[in-house]
């Protein structure tokens, strides 16, 4: 395998390019992503996300085409192809966080809903695999980058669950607005759409 700079390279050199948003969605002059939710009927509008390091976005609920320009319809097309085993989130976000000492990946799984009904908890527990496979897939063919921080960062990857909603059901919120554990997910955090949010607020 070639060499890598570091993990986010690692990520790039294994997933499908056609999966990567495209750069329209970065603003780069504002340090600032934007996420939008498909469908014709969708009410969540834009989120954007505000961001101080290097980031790449994935949206894995589209076709694409392999090297070869055939299509793939779905990522895991060994799967059924019925729901919600080909459940999939909207976004996974792969956000890597520099400190004075250290690095350390945010693998963020982002959904977008109109809807407070739905199969949010299908996506997002899918999501959540899909985004431990691509990581520990990267570090175990790409693991060959010069940096003292290999080691720690191999060790040291947390993944991340963001909720979107056109409103914000209160069986996630408490009268705060801030979010209940969930019973699959007790650190996903639930925000509206329409709203600019700090991507480092989510990550600690």
């Amino acid at each position: 395998m070639p060499a890598t700079k570091n993990i986010l390279e690692a990520i790039k050199a294994t997933v499908l390019s056609d999966y990567e948003e495209t750069s329209h969605r970065w603003d780069k002059t504002q340090n600032m992503i934007t996420l939008t939710e498909d469908g014709r009927n969708a009410t969540c509008g834009e989120v954007k996300l505000q961001i101080t390091d290097e980031i790449l976005v994935y949206k894995f609920d589209k076709k694409v085409r392999d090297p070869e320009s055939k299509e793939i319809s779905h990522p895991l097309l060994f799967l059924e192809p019925t729901p919600p085993i080909r459940s999939t989130c909207d976004y996974l976000l792969f956000y890597l966080k520099k400190t004075r000492k250290n690095e350390k990946l945010y693998v963020i799984v982002c959904n977008l809903k109109s809807e407070t009904k739905g199969n949010m908890e299908e996506q997002m527990a899918a999501g959540a695999i899909l985004a431990e496979f691509i990581t520990k897939t990267a570090f175990r063919c790409h693991n060959n980058w010069n940096s003292s921080t290999t080691n720690k960062l191999k060790e040291d990857f947390a993944i991340k669950e963001l909720a979107f909603y056109a409103e914000i059901p209160k069986s996630v919120v408490n009268p705060k607005g801030i979010s209940k554990p969930q019973k699959n997910s007790p650190k996903r955090v639930n925000k509206r759409c329409d709203e600019t949010h700090s991507l480092d607020l989510f990550c600690d």
